[in-house]
């Protein structure tokens, strides 16, 4: 690898094979991904990505003590990190190239924790890799819309998740009631990306691969060609069935879905006689209805570091809806769209970005 890649990372012109480990050499000069505290009150000079605060606010939520997780696309161990500090039992972490094997080494070596790295293998391959055993709690987060088949590989995913179990799914998406895909055509969303599902498709996914939504936090993004973009942060709880309507014949499966699916995943695998994970949703939303006057002396009391003053005044004059407010008609399963359009989204900090040795979680 030449010095010229150190203005990339992991691109077209800077593609390590799948199972090629860099030396102390290559790693010195690969951007970091993450802001991780590795020397003592320094941040590698990571991209302190916001929807990193969306997963970790959900993770918060879940009750991982002695818990098997799993972590999808987890670069330089940053999820797995907060897994263990969450008192997960075992935590297995996973990303396609094993170039970072010796820096995710080092980040377990810095913050004292133990988890398994597994890589070299596409994500398709996973599964067998890992003896096709299941997980109470599933981490895929900003993997969905870099996929080449987010479908494919959304479900295999899903049969590493036993039923009863949570998956976290963070993703960008599109704001919009329509079920459809929008394709980066001429490069129109940043990143690399392929797909960016609308929040229809995105819903509709989900329950087809047998989960239902108990949680959402989001960020909105730029517009991009009239439409909405966001990051959005699900909670998703692995069920039997899917829910919807008796009449869609296809969400309940066909002999042609299925025989796709069995390609990706074994439903029986999923089966499980544990308890359910306990996931702690907040019991109510805020709705953006403050006067003008009200919102900048929430602003004011923010910039002048009044925190908690700030966060009153949130939630006080705040408009509230219980959480049924935000259900479906024809599941269980939140809305994401109507979410997404009426709650107020996530507050992320950049401390919520970045890993620092004395947070807690």
């Amino acid at each position: 690898m030449n010095d010229n890649s150190s203005a990339q990372y992991f691109h077209r012109g800077n593609l390590p094979p799948i199972n090629l480990i860099y030396s102390q050499a290559e790693l010195d000069v690969t951007p970091w991904y993450y802001s991780v505290e590795m020397e003592h009150g320094k941040l590698t000079p990571g991209q302190n990505f916001s929807n990193v605060g969306l997963t970790r606010t959900l993770l918060q939520r879940t009750d991982l003590r002695e818990k098997d997780c799993l972590d999808i696309g987890t670069m330089e161990g940053v999820i797995p990190t907060l897994m263990k500090r969450r008192d997960a039992s075992r935590v297995v972490a996973y990303d396609r190239p094993s170039a970072l094997t010796p820096r995710v080494e080092a980040v377990k070596d810095r913050f004292g924790v133990d988890f398994e790295f597994v890589s070299g293998v596409p994500l398709s391959e996973l599964p067998a890799r890992l003896d096709h055993q299941t997980f109470d709690v599933v981490v895929m987060s900003g993997v969905l819309y870099p996929l080449f088949s987010p479908l494919s590989g959304l479900a295999t995913a899903r049969g590493l998740l036993r039923n009863g179990g949570i998956m976290i799914l963070e993703t960008a998406a599109a704001i919009d009631d329509a079920p459809a895909m929008h394709w980066n055509s001429n490069f129109r969303f940043l990143g690399e990306a392929y797909f960016f599902p609308s929040l229809a498709c995105l819903d509709y996914f989900v329950r087809f691969l047998r989960m239902e939504i108990i949680d959402c936090a989001y960020l909105e993004s730029q517009c991009v060609d009239g439409l909405r973009t966001a990051r959005v942060a699900l909670s998703c709880r692995a069920i039997d069935h899917p829910k919807g309507p008796a009449a869609d014949t296809f969400l309940q499966g066909t002999f042609h879905t299925e025989t796709d699916v069995a390609e990706h995943l074994k439903w029986e695998n999923c089966n499980s006689v544990k308890r359910d994970v306990q996931y702690d949703a907040p019991t109510s939303r805020m709705l953006r209805h403050q006067s003008i006057g009200l919102r900048a002396l929430r602003r004011l009391t923010h910039n002048l570091g009044m925190i908690g003053m700030s966060n009153y005044i949130d939630c006080l004059l705040a408009g509230q809806r219980s959480a049924e407010y935000w259900q479906r008609r024809d599941c269980e399963s939140i809305d994401l769209y109507k979410y997404c359009t009426r709650a107020k989204h996530q507050h992320v900090s950049e401390r919520d970005t970045q890993l620092w040795l004395k947070d807690s979680s």
